[in-house]
């Protein structure tokens, strides 16, 4: 694997990008509502839409299922091979 050598103004201008981006999630609004969001999947005929968003949100919840039992796993002392 090589390696990324950017000068200082680069870095600089990546971290101003960076900051840019974040968002504050305490006071975060969605663009839309829950009910918005289930009116326009019953609205939808579109069956290839309707399994991309469908993998999408199963892709989120296997994640957050795997960061929530990696959080609350609790270490077992004892026998060790």
């Amino acid at each position: 694997m090589s390696k990324i050598i950017l000068t200082e103004k680069q870095v600089n201008e990546l971290f101003n990008k960076l900051q840019e981006e974040e968002v504050d999630l305490d006071n975060y609004e969605a663009p839309f509502s829950s009910d918005d969001f289930i009116n326009w999947v019953n609205s939808e005929y579109d069956l290839d839409l309707l399994q991309i968003v469908s993998s999408k949100i199963q892709e989120r919840i296997n994640f957050l299922e795997t960061i929530i039992s990696a959080a609350t796993r609790k270490k077992i002392k004892g026998f060790r091979p």
